[in-house]
């Protein structure tokens, strides 16, 4: 969930779709209807960025709020061939992915490019293991955090943001 100024930018379900919507004074007004399946996995960035798991995790959809108060979509952007999304987290102008190719992923793409690619993470070698995967992400200050297993954590990666996202540029 996005904030500024008393309002607070959230995803919600409306049927088998989803709506993007402006809670202000405690009041929902809806702002976009969005292409994005109700059972996705979404995340909202300061900077107005909603990034979503599309297609089994083969694709990431995104877009952004216009300064009128229009969604604007993008293209959706390909995961390298066999990874799969499971997690997202965004800083800035910057989208992180955690996911299984065989074994754990974790990279990122800067969607300030007309063309966004994937960058990769290092992950320690002991730590990747076949059939499994990257479960969440979590921005905290200047770290991403990225956890395997939820429920009882086998390993946290803790790293530093790829750039400062404070007064970074968008397209």
């Amino acid at each position: 969930m996005a904030s500024s100024n008393n309002r607070q930018i959230v995803v919600l379900p409306r049927g088998q779709h989803t709506k993007l919507c402006a809670v202000i004074d405690h009041t929902i007004l809806d702002l976009a209807l969005l292409s994005f399946s109700a059972k996705s996995i979404f995340r909202i960035s300061e900077s107005g960025w909603i990034a979503c798991i599309t297609k089994k995790g083969r694709n990431i959809s995104f877009g952004r709020m216009g300064s009128d108060n229009k969604f604007i979509h993008f293209p959706s952007i390909p995961m390298p061939q066999k990874y799969k999304a499971h997690c997202l987290a965004l800083a800035g102008d910057i989208l992180y992915v955690g996911g299984a190719c065989g074994k754990e992923v974790l990279g990122y793409f800067d969607l300030n490019n007309e063309q966004p690619i994937w960058t990769p993470l290092h992950i320690p070698p002991g730590l990747m293991k076949h059939g499994k995967s990257m479960d969440d992400l979590l921005i905290d200050g200047n770290r991403l955090l990225a956890i395997d297993n939820i429920f009882y954590p086998k390993f946290m990666l803790v790293s530093l943001l790829q750039k400062s996202y404070e007064g970074s540029k968008s397209r």
